[in-house]
């Protein structure tokens, strides 16, 4: 459960970013390039409780607008 900006759509990707205390909504606009949405709120992720990746494997490195 959580809330998000207005004009998110159905295929933005919900982002914890390295660091960060909130999730991020992003938008692609090329391969490997997102645009920022906004800042949302879900329940259970917020403050960074999401613990960093365990594997190398799980991080992407990408670009946003």
């Amino acid at each position: 459960m959580g809330l998000g900006p207005k004009n998110s759509q159905k295929d933005d990707f919900l982002c914890v970013l390295d660091g960060g205390q909130v999730p991020f909504l992003l938008r692609a606009v090329e391969e490997d390039t997102f645009r920022l949405v906004g800042e949302c709120y879900v329940y259970g992720i917020m403050n960074g409780e999401v613990g960093r990746a365990s594997k190398e494997d799980d991080l992407k490195t990408f670009h946003i607008e």
